[in-house]
């Protein structure tokens, strides 16, 4: 996790289906576009053993989660809807199990290399979104 520490920007021209996992994550319609997905910030920081991830898309509020691995606690989309979340690592990868709707799990993955961090997510209907994300 200490590899995931510090601020990232979308890397636009290589993400897929962000538009979306934007749009079907409760992300307002208007805000749902390349240009403010693209431009996106997502800050990790660490706190002894307290995470925050604050991610910023221009025109809307930052979005902050705070939370400590291993331990389940509660989030919310952009239409301020609910959800039960749980962060570990394995083996380097940050795993991120989102309880939605009817118990359906989003499971998202997160790898660093480097200056570069893959992010891979896929919902109950077995659909994948995979964005990629470089430090600034």
């Amino acid at each position: 996790m200490e590899a995931a520490l510090g601020t990232w920007r979308t890397d636009a021209s290589r993400s897929h289906k962000l538009v979306e996992l934007a749009s079907a994550s409760g992300m307002p319609k208007e805000f749902c576009t390349m240009e403010v997905l693209g431009n996106a910030l997502v800050t990790i920081s660490k706190d002894g053993d307290l995470y925050t991830t604050r991610t910023e898309n221009p025109g809307l509020p930052a979005k902050q989660m705070v939370y400590r691995l291993g331990e389940p606690f509660e989030t919310e989309n952009y239409s301020g809807k609910k959800y039960k979340c749980i962060i570990t690592e394995d083996q380097g990868k940050i795993l991120e199990k989102l309880t939605v709707e009817l118990g359906f799990k989003v499971n998202t993955v997160r790898e660093i290399n480097g200056d570069e961090m893959s992010v891979v997510t896929t919902t109950p209907d077995r659909k994948t979104y995979t964005q990629f994300l470089v430090r600034v």
